[in-house]
């Protein structure tokens, strides 16, 4: 073989060399290209979760800018009215004083002056009421939402990791068996278990209630529903209760103006009465959750106070008295017309995204001017167990229903922030306690995180 020449070898090094650097350049394209397609994903995905098209927040931000300017033409108009206002003002004005200093005052021009002055003084005084209006409009657009994309995936990837690795694990024993199928005894002479430790099923599902913006995370997943089924129950019931006093108010007015004064409408029998009395008896005792079942059998309750107790404190004695009166049918109705996938066929099972419609419509009846709607308002408002979504969101208020019950630890509520939301949790977690507990509210702050940046 020929010996290479120097320059033969210089040829070869910088061959050599061009080679490394295109493999390089051919590397940092990949990683450049992958850089590029996982922040794609994650935009697309943040899209995805959110529901949020970013062109339309691009379109909203365009209306906008062209709303804003409008506004401050009409200002600039308005303010260039109201100074040819003032120089009219001080003409007419000067006008009058010199027909009073000049003695020459005639009756009909000085009418006249003086009728056109008190015009003015009014269309001035209109118009200053349009240019604040016009100064609060362009003040209110200003504060308008502007989302940061930036920092809302930030929170998107801290709360999907705290969701997917954050929460502690649930401790399961499952009995030994011999070989014949029968549970094995321990030296200490008890049942000998199996223990292992699996991370718990976790769902939760946000919508803000004005702009319908929503998060999921395994929002369709089926969970028994626990007592959180009280609430679409009560508004099942309350809200043909509210239909029909409306009814009755209505016909009684209509018989007063026939024939007089009178409290109660002749022969009119209620369907849901809630002045009707139930008395607590051994018969009607129910275990778990509640109030009632401490009292002395022989305690009586309005079925207006059953509602209160059943949505304040869960009440089981309650539940079960208002269920035996008007059964479920209501309630089958109102979870096939929310157009929920699980509890319609079935009330006692529910998904996140389920009684995400339940509060949304529960938020709607106890705002508005339904007979029972304080009735509802006032129970949940004030319904107890609060350390999961009321203390992750406190100082934010909340009406909220809690279910606790075998495998299944859920919170659901309307957040009462200047711009309200819905927020639901469901999880197997039915140890309950602290450390749970600390888990969930660090969920629904980020949660919060997320709602709250719709709107800096």
């Amino acid at each position: 073989m020929k010996p290479l020449s120097g320059h033969e070898k210089t040829a070869f090094g910088i061959a050599g060399v061009m080679a490394l650097l295109f493999v390089g350049a051919t590397v940092l394209a990949g990683v450049l290209l992958y850089t590029l397609k996982g922040t794609e994903r994650d935009f697309s995905d943040y899209r995805s979760k959110t529901e949020i098209e970013l062109s339309d927040l691009e379109k909203e931000k365009n209306q906008n800018a062209a709303y804003l300017s409008e506004l401050n033409k009409q200002l600039s108009l308005a303010e260039k009215n109201k100074s040819e206002l003032e120089a009219r003002i001080d003409e007419t004005e000067a006008a009058l004083k010199e027909m009073e200093g000049s003695f020459a005052n005639k009756d009909a021009l000085y009418e006249s002056l003086t009728a056109e002055l008190e015009t003015l003084k009014k269309s001035l005084s209109d118009k200053e009421k349009e240019i604040g209006d016009l100064k609060d409009d362009i003040k209110a657009l200003g504060k308008l939402a502007s989302v940061n994309l930036n920092r809302q995936m930030e929170v998107l990837k801290e709360l999907e990791k705290l969701l997917t690795e954050g929460a502690p694990m649930n401790k399961v024993e499952t009995p030994l068996l011999d070989g014949n199928g029968n549970p094995m005894v321990g030296e200490d002479g008890l049942p000998a278990t199996e223990v292992r430790y699996v991370y718990p099923k976790i769902s939760v599902y946000y919508e803000d209630i004005g702009r319908g913006y929503c998060y999921g995370w395994n929002e369709n997943t089926a969970f028994s529903s626990a007592s959180c089924v009280k609430a679409p129950f009560a508004l099942s019931i309350l809200t043909e209760a509210s239909a029909e006093k409306a009814t009755y108010d209505r016909l009684l007015a209509e018989y007063v103006a026939q024939h007089g004064p009178t409290d109660l409408l002749p022969d009119y029998v209620w369907t849901y009465d809630m002045n009707k009395v139930f008395t607590y008896t051994e018969k009607g005792y129910q275990s778990g959750s509640g109030v009632i079942k401490n009292d002395p059998y022989g305690t009586e309750y309005t079925y207006s106070q059953l509602f209160q107790k059943m949505l304040k404190y869960s009440d089981n004695v309650a539940f079960h008295e208002l269920k035996e009166a008007y059964g479920t049918s209501k309630l089958k109705a109102l979870a096939k017309s929310m157009g929920t996938k699980t509890m319609k066929n079935n009330v006692y099972r529910a998904t996140a995204a389920d009684l995400g419609k339940s509060m949304k419509a529960i938020y709607e009846f106890i705002e508005s001017d339904a007979a029972y709607a304080p009735l509802m308002r006032d129970a949940m408002k004030s319904s107890i167990h609060t350390v999961m979504i009321g203390s992750g969101v406190s100082p934010k208020k909340i009406a909220h229903k809690y279910g606790w019950d075998t495998d299944a630890y859920h919170d659901m509520a309307i957040v009462y922030d200047k711009h309200p939301y819905v927020l639901v949790f469901m999880s197997d977690m039915d140890g309950g306690g602290k450390e749970v507990n600390a888990y969930i509210q660090k969920v629904v702050g980020l949660i919060d995180d997320l709602h709250e940046n719709f709107y800096k």
